[in-house]
């Protein structure tokens, strides 16, 4: 148990959709000072399987550049985890805790189903938080699962030693879709046939977006004061506003990552699990233009997005835009401007507006 004296220790959560960005914003909040992008921590039994059956995929690499079984961080995790649980069975409880509560996220049916398995994945959970805190000494851990139901566990941590918030970052529908049905394309290369038609591949994609975004929405309606929306495009356009935003919302202190965009420095993606390959690239990451996926979806593929996500589409960017989005439009010609979401301020800066480059390099911190 922590002293009744230390500090709490804070644990961000990003929701949202596969292919929004989840990487990009772990990463930039892990590189702020004793703060670590543990990006998705939910995998961390599957990235161990595929490293030790010999997968060269992204899932069984850390950021740092190493296999998770040979990362300092993610073995020694691992080797804590082994003192105290039997991995296997804890292996199969997370299988089945992803499973069940994934198709029902809600505080009704989840103590119901789960019963005893919730409260072993709560005392698992809040254990490997802790080990990584300890091992990397840090105050704060940013997990990237996504999974709906992985944040109502994180919603069980004790308020006495955690401090939690939550993070829905949300692109842009037609782009996510874009993106996500190049995986249902046949490849030649990997010998692998389509599984689905075109625009049953469309709709498939649209309904995953429909469903990750709904589920996180009605997190933030449990929790509002914890939860925060964020438009990717909006923040990828205008990342110094955003930063400033959002360390507001999570009393963070991210100035020494606005320097290092402002002075075209790379950032360190830490050791990021699983998320995006991005994560082992040095290519840099430039602002995308601004919502450009409905141009790449032919006129059958947006029939399909539009009858069934077009109404989302329409509540996120037009009726509803994010309180965080429209504190940034407010403040657009001005850098650094404070943006009222939280109780901290600061003034605003002299610079004009400009979209610096995000780079991102592997690193290797220990």
């Amino acid at each position: 148990m922590p002293a009744a004296d230390a500090p709490r220790l804070k644990v961000v959560y990003i929701l949202g959709s596969s292919r929004s960005g989840s990487t990009l914003l772990d990463t930039l909040i892990g590189n702020a000072d004793r703060t670590l992008s543990a990006g998705e921590l939910g995998h961390l039994f599957w990235a161990f399987d595929a490293a030790r059956a010999g997968k060269t995929s992204a899932l069984s690499w850390c950021s740092c550049g190493r296999l998770v079984t040979d990362c300092p961080v993610w073995s020694t995790v691992w080797a804590e985890l082994a003192t105290r649980y039997d991995l296997k069975e804890l292996s199969r409880q997370t299988d089945r805790f992803e499973t069940i509560v994934r198709s029902a996220p809600t505080d009704v049916l989840a103590p119901v189903v789960l019963r005893g398995a919730l409260r072993r994945h709560l005392e698992a959970l809040v254990f490997t938080v802790r080990s990584l805190a300890r091992i990397t000494d840090v105050r704060a851990v940013v997990d990237s699962s996504k999974c709906p139901s992985r944040a109502w566990l994180y919603s069980r941590l004790p308020s006495e030693s955690f401090d939690l918030r939550f993070l829905h970052v949300v692109r842009d529908g037609p782009t996510v879709v874009s993106s996500a049905v190049t995986h249902f394309e046949p490849s030649e290369v990997e010998g692998r046939p389509a599984p689905y038609p075109p625009l049953l591949a469309v709709a498939t994609a649209t309904l995953h977006w429909l469903y990750m975004n709904v589920a996180a929405s009605m997190i933030g309606r449990l929790h509002r004061r914890r939860y925060l929306r964020v438009d990717f495009e909006d923040f990828a356009q205008r990342p110094l506003e955003s930063l400033s935003a959002l360390e507001s919302f999570l009393d963070i202190d991210l100035e020494p990552v606005r320097q290092r965009i402002r002075d075209g420095q790379t950032l360190t993606p830490g050791h990021i699990l699983c998320g995006n390959r991005s994560k082992l690239s040095s290519a840099q990451l430039r602002p995308p233009p601004a919502r450009p996926g409905r141009d790449s979806l032919s006129a059958g593929q947006r029939f399909v997005f539009d009858a069934l996500g077009g109404w989302l589409q329409w509540y996120y960017f037009q009726a509803r835009p994010s309180r965080m989005s429209s504190a940034i439009r407010a403040f657009s010609g001005r850098i650094d401007a404070p943006v009222a979401l939280g109780s901290r301020r600061e003034e605003p800066s002299s610079r004009t507006s400009s979209t610096p480059d995000l780079p991102l390099r592997p690193g290797r911190t220990t």
